[in-house]
């Protein structure tokens, strides 16, 4: 699994594979995108896709957090079977 936090605006994001985190979103429906970012990167992580296919579990993924203070203990799923 490819899991990437990007730090700043000018990272190589790729379409449809990438969410956006805004401490400061008040989006009461985040889903990740420009205009309605998720709050926390635990909330990004939670977001991700479950890969149906070897060739899925292998695409990048990304996360942009925006600059600020993110006070959380992630927690990140990872299965090596």
């Amino acid at each position: 699994m490819s899991h990437k936090i990007a730090a700043g605006p000018t990272a190589p994001f790729a379409a449809g594979n990438t969410v956006i985190v805004d401490g400061a979103s008040t989006a009461a429906s985040a889903d990740g995108t420009a205009g309605y970012p998720f709050k926390t990167i635990q909330a990004a992580l939670n977001a991700r896709p479950t890969p149906v296919n070897a060739v899925e579990a292998f695409t990048g993924w990304y996360i942009a957090v925006l600059p600020g203070t993110y006070e959380e203990d992630l927690t990140l799923g990872v299965d090596h079977s």
